[in-house]
Order: structure tokens, then sequence, then C-alpha cells
């Protein structure tokens, strides 16, 4: 019984990737590209501080290596996105900010995957929402540290 229900939770967080594709608007970025511009709006708000964005702490919370991570931001800037900082009391590292452009972008992607999201937890249902993310919490609670969500 156990067995089969992994089965079907890896083949579910495999459509989920491949989801990812298809609930973006923009058809100029990847989910990866959006998922680096997402966490660097996540740190900005979390530091308060456009300039402390390191591309370090964005592979570490990515879980991707800086060279993938260099790519990405390669793309990201060349679509004037992103944009890199050096700050005269450090330069050996590089900082990170989104662009105008970048800012506008993710907020316009976050409205649309917010109205998508919308849309199927409406056709759920009040109840089965509710349950459904309360499910949801509780299996990547346990799943991450073992600890069960009460």
């Amino acid at each position: 019984m156990y067995d089969e229900y992994a089965d079907i939770i890896i083949q579910t967080m495999f459509n989920i990737k491949n989801m990812n594709k298809r609930i973006f608007h923009s058809s100029k970025l990847s989910p990866s590209d959006m998922s680096v511009l997402g966490i660097i709006t996540l740190l900005k708000f979390q530091n308060s501080d456009d300039h402390n964005i390191q591309m370090s702490d964005i592979s570490n919370k990515l879980n991707i290596s800086k060279s993938a991570l260099t790519q990405i931001i390669n793309k990201l800037e060349e679509a004037d996105l992103v944009e890199r900082v050096y700050l005269k009391s450090d330069r050996r590292s590089t900082f990170l900010k989104l662009t105008d452009s970048g800012n506008e972008l993710f907020e316009n992607e976050k409205k649309y995957l917010h109205s998508t999201i919308k849309i199927v937890f409406e056709k759920m249902g009040e109840k089965e929402s509710e349950e459904f993310i309360r499910l949801v919490k509780k299996f990547i609670s346990i799943l991450l540290d073992g600890k069960e969500e009460i």
C-alpha cells in the first residue's frame, strides 16, 4: 500500500514540476528563472536592503550550484531583469537586485499565478482546499524535518 502511495507521489511531483512550465504567463522565463526572481524578492523583504543579496544566499536557498545560478543570472541580466551590484566596502562579493522591469515582471507573474491557483481552489471548494493545504503542509513538514505539524 505505502509503496503504491510513494509511486503516486513521485509521479505527482514530476507532474507538478512539468506543470510549472504552463502556469507562468511569461514565455521568456523558465521556472528556474522565476524561482531566482522570487528568492531575490523574498530576501530583499527579509533583509530590507536591496544591496545585501548575495549569489551564495540564492544558491543556498534554491539548492543549486553557483555555476548554474551564474547562467541564470547572466540570462536575467541580459533581459534587464536583474542587476549585479558591487559595493565599494566589499568588492569581492557580488550582490544582486531586481531592476524595475524585473520587479514589474515578477509582480505580474505572481498575480497571474495567484489567479490561476484561486480558480483551482474555487473548483475544489473550501473544504477540499483547506484539507489539501493542511495535508501538503504536513507532508512537507515530515519530509523536510521529520516533524509532524500540528
